[in-house]
C-alpha cells in the first residue's frame, strides 16, 4: 500500500511533466506540476516551476504560491514582493492580504504594498475567498486522515508520514487563514459604525483632516478639506509609528504643534491608529477631550 501511495504520487508528477515537455506553455498543466510537487513537499521543485511561469505570463496564482512558499520558509522580502505582483494583477485579492497580515507580523512592510491594501476588499471577495478556504479545509482534513491511516496500517514507512505531515502544516496555515478572514470581515461589518464614532472629530471647528489606519495599513477612514492625498497620511502615520514603537514604553500619543496648527497621532486599540490634523484655531485642550471620547468610542467596536 504504501509502495502504491508513492508510485502514484510519482507517476502524478511524471504525467504532467510529459505533458508539459510537449506543451511548454500550457500554463494550466505547469500549475498543476506545481501544486503536485507541493502536496509532496517538494518546495524547491514547485517554486522553480512557478518561477519559470511567471518568467513568460503574468499570472496571478503563481505569484500567490510563490508568496506562501517564500513567507513559509522565512523569506520576507520575497514574499512581500510576490504579493505586490499578485496585487498588481488582482488588487481585491483577499488571501494576498491575509499572507500580507502574517508577514506584518514579522516586519515592516513597504509603504509601496501597504498602498495597495486599499480600498479594501468587497464582501462578495470576502465571500468567494471563504468559499475557496473552507473547500481546501475541508479537502485537506481528509487528506490528512487518510495518510494518517496509511501510515498506521503499513508502519516503517517515512514516506507516508512524511506526507501527512506537510498536509497537516496545510490544513493548519489554511485554518490560519480561516481565522484572519473572520477578523477582517468583523472590520469590514463595523467600518460604518467606527465612521459615525468619529462625526464628533469632523465636526469640530478647525479639523482640517482625520485618518483611521490599521497597523497592517488598512485604510478605515479619511476625510477632511486637505490637499494631502490618504496614501500620504498612511505613509506619514507608518513612520510615525515606527517612531513611537522606538520607545521602549510605547506611548500611545504622539503630537506636533507648528504655527499652524497641530498633528496629533493617537493610538486605539492596539492595532489601529488616529491621526488628526487641525488649523491654529482650535484649542488643544478640546481637540484632547474629543480625542479622548472618540477613542473610547472605537475602542468598545474594535
Amino acid at each position: 500500500m504504501a509502495f502504491r501511495a508513492k508510485t502514484d504520487t510519482a507517476e502524478k508528477i511524471e504525467r504532467l511533466r510529459r505533458l508539459l515537455d510537449a506543451t511548454p506553455d500550457d500554463t494550466m498543466t505547469a500549475l498543476a506540476l506545481g501544486e503536485a510537487h507541493l502536496r509532496q513537499g517538494q518546495h524547491l521543485e514547485a517554486l522553480v516551476i512557478y518561477q519559470e511561469i511567471a518568467s513568460r505570463c503574468r499570472v496571478a496564482d503563481a505569484h500567490l504560491a510563490m508568496a506562501q512558499i517564500y513567507a513559509e520558509h522565512g523569506h520576507f522580502r520575497q514574499a512581500v514582493s510576490e504579493l505586490e505582483k499578485l496585487l498588481a494583477l488582482e488588487p481585491n485579492s483577499v488571501e494576498a492580504r491575509l499572507i500580507l497580515e502574517e508577514l506584518g507580523s514579522r516586519g515592516k512592510l513597504p509603504n509601496e504594498v501597504l498602498a495597495l491594501l486599499s480600498p479594501a476588499p468587497d464582501k462578495k471577495a470576502l465571500s468567494a475567498a471563504r468559499e475557496r478556504l473552507s473547500i481546501q479545509q475541508s479537502l485537506l482534513r481528509v487528506e490528512v486522515e487518510s495518510l494518517k491511516e496509511k501510515a498506521e496500517l503499513v508502519p516503517g514507512q517515512p514516506a507516508l508520514s512524511f506526507y501527512a505531515a506537510e498536509a497537516e502544516k496545510r490544513l493548519v496555515r489554511v485554518q490560519e487563514r480561516l481565522t484572519r478572514l473572520e477578523s477582517l470581515e468583523d472590520r469590514q461589518q463595523v467600518r460604518p459604525r467606527l465612521a459615525s464614532h468619529l462625526l464628533p472629530l469632523i465636526q469640530l471647528k478647525g479639523v482640517e483632516s482625520l485618518t483611521l489606519l490599521s497597523r497592517t495599513g488598512e485604510l478605515i477612514e479619511h476625510s477632511g478639506q486637505t490637499s494631502v492625498t490618504a496614501e500620504t497620511m498612511r505613509d506619514w502615520i507608518k513612520e510615525a509609528l515606527d517612531f513611537l514603537d522606538d520607545y521602549p514604553d510605547k506611548p500611545k500619543t504622539w503630537v506636533l504643534e507648528c504655527k499652524k496648527g497641530v498633528v496629533l497621532l493617537e493610538v486605539a486599540a492596539a492595532d489601529y491608529v488616529l491621526m488628526v490634523v487641525t488649523d491654529e484655531s482650535l484649542n488643544f485642550g478640546t481637540l484632547r477631550f474629543t480625542v479622548d471620547r472618540v477613542v473610547t468610542q472605537l475602542e468598545k467596536e474594535l
